[in-house]
């Protein structure tokens, strides 16, 4: 009692010397596993409280039999507390796929209360099992998608293991796209194996507009990058007949003389189309 009294007066005088031990010891003296609970600190987002009661031996994937065995990860991710969550999952007993009575997972309630960050840190850093079901057959992308995270749900289908972000963006399927970027950034120059096109080469030559958006806002994005016949973006633009698509690659620094296999060069791609719009946009371009 003495140690927190002390260490409450030279907080509340702004005594930048308070002694660490007297701070470490503080939640513990706070924090009693016999009026508290992991649970309700993580719903509170108290980080120092549910330290201090797993440090007093309360296991860290306890659960709340009262509450359809409720864990402190289950608590975080209903209540959107980042910080109790990224401490958690530091642990190393931490059961990240735990579920409640109801067969729920910490990345199910995180994907029915639209908790961006917390389903990116558990599939990233917790390795949460995505393909968990419930008895009912529900799985984690089925809650975010109910509860209107259209985003979070294609993020949540969007498994690097097995979805091609190429066939995503030939689909002009946004969302998909965008998810795979953010589980695996490296994807976006990423070469197919068939043809070594990059996604914004395919997106381009399918005239995928909001896709090649997304491609060229993210940093790192190769925009010249080509495929196995030294094809653009930019080539598959102009042969596609896509002004936009087109305007938006130049605006990024794509080359308007880089030539294919074949020697063709952005302005042969349009002008064997006969897009003589595309092609007076690129002539008067390259003499600006």
């Amino acid at each position: 009692a003495e140690t927190l009294r002390r260490a409450s007066r030279q907080s509340a005088r702004g005594d930048a010397t308070v002694d660490r031990a007297d701070r470490l010891a503080v939640p513990l003296l706070l924090y009693d596993p016999k009026r508290h609970t992991t649970m309700q600190c993580a719903a509170k987002g108290a980080v120092d409280g549910v330290v201090a009661l797993v440090k007093q031996g309360v296991d860290v994937n306890a659960v709340n039999r009262a509450d359809q065995n409720e864990t402190a990860l289950l608590a975080a991710c209903a209540h959107r507390q980042l910080d109790v969550l990224l401490k958690l999952l530091t642990h190393p007993a931490i059961d990240v796929d735990l579920a409640n009575s109801r067969g729920v997972t910490a990345l199910m309630q995180a994907g029915a209360t639209g908790f961006d960050q917390g389903v990116l840190k558990l599939l990233l850093q917790g390795r949460a099992d995505r393909h968990a079901a419930t008895p009912q057959g529900r799985v984690a992308a089925d809650y975010a998608e109910e509860h209107g995270h259209a985003a979070l749900a294609a993020l949540l289908r969007a498994d690097p293991r097995t979805v091609s972000i190429h066939q995503a963006a030939d689909d002009g399927d946004f969302l998909t796209v965008e998810g795979l970027l953010r589980q695996e950034p490296l994807l976006l120059n990423d070469r197919r194996a068939d043809d070594g096109a990059p996604p914004v080469v395919v997106a381009a030559a399918g005239k995928r507009l909001k896709v090649v958006d997304l491609l060229l806002r993210q940093p790192g994005v190769q925009v010249d990058l080509a495929n196995s016949r030294k094809e653009t973006a930019l080539m598959h633009a102009c042969g596609a007949g896509a002004l936009d698509i087109a305007s938006r690659l130049l605006s990024k620094g794509a080359s308007s003389r880089a030539k294919d296999v074949d020697g063709k060069n952005p302005t042969s791609w349009a002008a064997k189309r006969s897009y003589s719009n595309m092609m007076l946009y690129l002539t008067l371009l390259s003499f600006s």
